[in-house]
């Protein structure tokens, strides 16, 4: 027995155009995925608020109590402000950025440069999920560090924390650089430093215009919200942290 189904010739290469474009789509997205998943070299992390969380606030207080000063208004003068800005380009050193404390302050600094140092540093503390990560992903990717910070904040975050510093490859701060983020520039020498294309590299900062800066010159950047938040974006790369789920 033989049986004949018929089609118009039409519908035949309608249904053959789709299936074509079905497959055609299906190719084109494993093909980005599998691109995606291959230029994920370099993983960037900005230090403050993303690997140890800090408060500025700490600071205030203490000055606050010590001096009999109004520590919000302080933090919002351009005097003092310039002053931590030249600090964090490398302008002042430790000794320097004191001094200029002190006269700022009408101090004496030799009576009250350890109280300035511990009050100045101590204002850290571990981001442990994201910290946790650290080992595993060194395991694939280069590590690269990079914050707006002074040599004061490093030299203690690397004595309290250096489970923060270890797996990290390449570490790059703005008073070693002469420059800070949201400039263009610290984020090409870094990517340079790091001997990679910027389209290879992820980066993971908690200011928004820093992670737009970082765009700009076409590294992968996403601004820092929650530990959460960085596993899903490392999925999205096709990145699956197998270690601590405690998120």
């Amino acid at each position: 027995m033989c049986f004949t189904i018929s089609f118009e010739k039409s519908t035949v290469w309608q249904l053959v155009h789709q299936i074509e474009e079905i497959e055609f789509n299906i190719s084109c997205v494993i093909s980005k995925l599998n691109l995606i998943v291959r230029l994920i070299s370099t993983i960037i992390f900005d230090l403050g608020n993303v690997l140890l969380n800090f408060d500025h606030r700490l600071i205030r207080s203490r000055w606050s109590a010590a001096f009999q000063i109004d520590g919000n208004a302080l933090f919002m003068e351009k005097a003092f402000n310039d002053i931590v800005s030249r600090f964090e380009i490398g302008m002042l050193d430790e000794t320097s950025f004191l001094n200029e404390l002190s006269t700022y302050f009408g101090l004496e600094m030799n009576e009250h440069s350890q109280f300035f140092r511990d009050s100045w540093n101590d204002i850290f503390w571990l981001n442990h999920d994201v910290v946790r990560m650290l080992p595993f992903l060194a395991q694939r990717f280069q590590l690269v560090l990079l914050s707006n910070t002074n040599s004061m904040h490093i030299d203690y975050a690397r004595r309290q924390f250096p489970e923060v510093f270890k797996p990290i490859q390449l570490q790059v701060f703005s008073h070693e650089m002469g420059m800070r983020k949201p400039d263009t520039q610290i984020f090409i020498h870094t990517v340079e430093r790091a001997d990679v294309m910027a389209d290879e590299c992820l980066y993971f900062d908690d200011v928004a215009k820093n992670v737009e800066a970082a765009s700009a010159v076409g590294i992968k950047s996403f601004q820092y919200i929650s530990y959460g938040a960085v596993r899903e974006v490392l999925e999205m790369f096709g990145i699956q942290y197998e270690g601590h789920t405690g998120w």
